[in-house]
Protein backbone atom coordinates (compact mmCIF):
# COMPACT_ATOMS: atom_id res chain seq x y z
CA UNK A 1 0.00 0.00 0.00
CA UNK A 2 1.00 4.03 -0.83
CA UNK A 3 2.40 5.77 1.89
CA UNK A 4 0.03 8.77 3.31
CA UNK A 5 0.46 11.16 0.99
CA UNK A 6 0.17 14.46 2.85
CA UNK A 7 -1.61 16.95 0.72
CA UNK A 8 0.39 20.64 0.40
CA UNK A 9 -1.39 22.35 -2.16
CA UNK A 10 -3.20 24.17 0.87
CA UNK A 11 -0.35 25.67 2.66
CA UNK A 12 0.46 28.07 0.81
CA UNK A 13 3.61 29.98 -0.06
CA UNK A 14 6.71 31.05 1.36
CA UNK A 15 5.78 34.27 1.97
CA UNK A 16 2.56 33.52 3.81
CA UNK A 17 5.00 30.95 6.12
CA UNK A 18 7.86 34.49 7.16
CA UNK A 19 4.23 36.57 7.43
CA UNK A 20 3.37 33.60 10.34
CA UNK A 21 7.00 33.74 12.03
CA UNK A 22 7.49 36.86 11.88
CA UNK A 23 4.02 37.68 13.66
CA UNK A 24 4.76 35.02 16.25
CA UNK A 25 8.14 36.60 17.19
CA UNK A 26 7.01 40.11 17.19
CA UNK A 27 4.32 38.54 20.07
CA UNK A 28 7.12 36.87 21.65
CA UNK A 29 9.02 40.00 22.29
CA UNK A 30 6.11 41.96 23.34
CA UNK A 31 5.84 39.24 25.99
CA UNK A 32 9.04 38.92 27.01
CA UNK A 33 8.54 42.98 27.53
CA UNK A 34 5.67 43.08 29.36
CA UNK A 35 7.25 39.99 31.71
CA UNK A 36 10.68 41.76 31.81
CA UNK A 37 8.54 45.32 32.84
CA UNK A 38 6.18 43.76 35.92
CA UNK A 39 9.20 41.38 37.11
CA UNK A 40 11.52 44.52 37.62
CA UNK A 41 8.68 47.11 38.69
CA UNK A 42 5.36 46.21 40.02
CA UNK A 43 4.40 48.90 41.14
CA UNK A 44 4.77 50.86 37.99
CA UNK A 45 2.64 48.29 36.15
CA UNK A 46 0.09 48.11 38.40
CA UNK A 47 -0.13 51.78 37.89
CA UNK A 48 0.17 51.42 34.38
CA UNK A 49 -2.91 49.24 34.12
CA UNK A 50 -5.02 51.89 36.27
CA UNK A 51 -4.32 54.66 34.35
CA UNK A 52 -3.38 54.33 30.98
CA UNK A 53 -2.16 57.04 29.02
CA UNK A 54 -4.31 59.29 31.19
CA UNK A 55 -7.60 57.30 30.39
CA UNK A 56 -9.55 55.94 33.10
CA UNK A 57 -9.31 52.70 34.06
CA UNK A 58 -12.22 50.71 32.11
CA UNK A 59 -10.56 52.50 28.80
CA UNK A 60 -7.69 49.87 28.68
CA UNK A 61 -10.30 47.58 28.68
CA UNK A 62 -12.43 49.27 25.67
CA UNK A 63 -9.39 49.69 23.93
CA UNK A 64 -8.57 46.04 24.12
CA UNK A 65 -11.70 44.54 22.88
CA UNK A 66 -11.99 47.33 20.07
CA UNK A 67 -8.47 46.52 18.73
CA UNK A 68 -8.94 42.50 19.60
CA UNK A 69 -12.92 42.88 17.36
CA UNK A 70 -11.01 44.38 14.30
CA UNK A 71 -8.37 41.48 14.58
CA UNK A 72 -10.96 39.23 14.37
CA UNK A 73 -12.82 40.62 11.76
CA UNK A 74 -9.70 41.08 9.33
CA UNK A 75 -9.34 37.38 10.45
CA UNK A 76 -12.04 36.44 9.17
CA UNK A 77 -12.05 38.40 5.80
CA UNK A 78 -8.69 36.81 5.27
CA UNK A 79 -8.64 33.60 3.13
CA UNK A 80 -5.68 31.62 4.41
CA UNK A 81 -5.38 27.91 5.26
CA UNK A 82 -1.48 28.52 6.97
CA UNK A 83 -2.49 27.13 10.46
CA UNK A 84 -2.89 23.63 9.10
CA UNK A 85 0.57 23.67 7.90
CA UNK A 86 2.32 24.28 11.25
Amino acid sequence: MPEDVVEREFMGKGRSRIWTYLILMLLMVVVVIVVNVVWNDPSRATSGIKSFMGLPAWALALITFIIGAVLYWAGLKMETDWPEGI
